[in-house]
C-alpha cells in the first residue's frame, strides 16, 4: 500500500510537469482557472439548450472539482449546463484540498444527492455523467443501489475503475496476506481508516464486487470508456473496459498515437475532450485526433 500511495503522489506531480511539456497532447493545467463568462459551467441559473442534458463531472480519488478546469468550461461552451462537485472530503479540517477519500459507498451517495440537485435546478429528467477514475463508477453505484435508476442517460468513463485496480498487481497479494502478517495488516488498516476509498477501489474490494454483481453495464444507459495505455493507477489499464450491448471502449493512443498522457493527464488531453464531445452529441462529431484545433 505504501507503494500505491507513492504512485498516487508521483501521478499528481506528473500533472504539473507533463502538462507543460512541448508536443504533449495535454493542455496546460490551471487548477483554479475561472470559467469563461456565461459559459454555463457551475451556473445554477443555466437551462440546457434543446436536445442537451445537464452534464455532471465526477473527479478522481485525491482530486477535487478543480481538476475539471479544462474540460468543464470547454463542454459548457458547446451549449451544455455543466456541473462539478468536490465529494468525499474525509478529513475536512486537516486536508480540505483533498477529495474522494471517504468510503466509496458514501461518495456515491454524495454524488447522487448532487445529481438530484442538478436535475431539480435544470428541470431535466436525466443527466449525462463524465467520471474520472473512482468518479467513473460512483454514478453507476448510485443508479443501482441508491435511488438513481432512470436518472442517468449516459456514463462516460475516463480511466474509470470499472473493475477496480490491482495496484500494479499488489491487490490480490495484500488481500491474501492480510490477517497473516501482523505488520502488513496494521499498515493496511491504517490506510483504510485514513482514506477508505483507497481500499474500496481495489479489485478485491466489496465495493467493486457489489458494483459488478449485476453485470458490467446498466440497462437503458449509454456507456463508454476511454483509457490510456500509460495508466499507472488503473492496472491493467483495459480493466476499465466494460462488456455489454452498445458499450464503446477505446484506447486513447488508438486515436492519437503520440499521446503520452497517463492517469492524471488524460483529463487534460484535447483528444480525450474531443472524443467525449462526440459521445455527448454524435450528430456534431469530429475526428478525435492530435490536431490542435477541434
Amino acid at each position: 500500500m505504501k507503494f500505491s500511495l507513492k504512485v498516487l503522489i508521483l501521478s499528481a506531480i506528473s500533472a504539473v510537469v507533463l502538462a507543460t511539456t512541448p508536443g504533449s497532447d495535454a493542455a496546460a493545467i490551471h487548477p483554479r482557472a475561472p470559467a469563461p463568462s456565461g459559459s454555463g459551467y457551475n451556473d445554477w441559473n443555466c437551462k440546457p439548450l434543446e436536445g442537451r442534458r445537464p452534464v455532471i463531472l465526477v473527479h478522481a480519488t485525491l482530486f477535487t472539482k478543480e481538476s475539471w478546469a479544462i474540460f468543464g468550461p470547454a463542454i459548457a461552451n458547446q451549449g451544455y449546463c455543466v456541473y462539478s462537485l468536490t465529494y468525499g472530503r474525509y478529513w475536512k479540517t486537516f486536508l480540505p484540498m483533498v477529495g474522494a477519500i471517504a468510503p466509496a459507498v458514501d461518495n456515491a451517495k454524495e454524488v447522487g444527492a448532487f445529481a438530484e440537485k442538478v436535475l431539480e435546478s435544470t428541470g431535466a429528467l436525466q443527466a449525462d455523467f463524465i467520471g474520472h477514475s473512482q468518479g467513473g463508477v460512483l454514478p453507476r453505484y448510485w443508479v443501482q443501489y441508491q435511488g438513481g435508476k432512470g436518472k442517468m442517460h449516459s456514463m462516460i468513463g475516463i480511466s474509470a475503475i470499472n473493475h477496480g485496480t490491482s495496484w500494479q498487481g499488489m491487490a490480490p497479494l495484500l488481500e491474501k496476506l492480510k490477517g497473516y502478517v501482523k505488520f502488513l495488516t496494521f499498515n493496511v488498516d491504517v490506510v483504510t481508516k485514513a482514506a477508505p476509498a483507497l481500499q474500496d477501489i481495489m479489485s478485491t474490494s466489496k465495493f467493486v464486487e457489489d458494483l459488478n454483481a449485476h453485470g458490467d453495464t446498466l440497462p437503458d444507459v449509454f456507456q463508454a470508456n476511454i483509457v490510456t495505455k500509460y495508466d499507472e493507477i488503473v492496472s491493467p489499464y483495459k480493466s476499465s473496459f466494460q462488456s455489454g450491448p452498445g458499450v464503446v471502449n477505446v484506447v486513447l493512443q488508438d486515436l492519437c498515437e503520440s499521446s503520452y498522457v497517463e492517469h492524471t493527464l488524460i483529463i487534460t488531453s484535447k483528444t480525450t475532450l474531443r472524443w467525449i464531445l462526440n459521445r455527448l452529441d454524435p450528430s456534431t462529431a469530429k475526428p478525435a485526433n492530435c490536431n490542435p484545433q477541434f
